[in-house]
């Protein structure tokens, strides 16, 4: 289980992020939090749980892979067990990213 720092670390760089209109890679992440890049996935799957129930998308979703521009295959198992449709994998991350960017820069507009 993650620390509630290093979640608020970490939703703080996916806002930025945002309102930057920018994903971030899993390399750059685990570069900011100082952590290796496959130890990653809980971290992210925590944030897409807590996160669900009041922003209705999968907000870790500006999290991709360097070589593919898309996120990785616990993304997509985490959306599932999330209860959003899988129908496509790249458009299911493509409407998952927008709306993720819309409600991260809404809630940058608050800090």
């Amino acid at each position: 289980m993650a620390t509630r720092r290093v979640k608020e670390a970490t939703l703080s760089l996916l806002r930025e992020r945002a309102r930057q209109s920018q994903t971030i890679t899993y390399t750059e992440l685990a570069d900011h939090l100082g952590f290796n890049p496959r130890g990653l996935g809980d971290l992210l799957d925590e944030i897409a749980y807590d996160e669900w129930a009041q922003a209705r998308c999968v907000v870790t979703a500006l999290v991709v892979r360097a070589d593919t521009g898309l996120p990785g295959p616990g993304f997509f198992t985490t959306a599932w067990q999330l209860g959003v449709e899988m129908y496509n994998e790249e458009a299911l991350w493509q409407e998952q990213n927008a709306r993720a960017m819309e409600y991260l820069r809404s809630r940058a507009s608050l800090e």
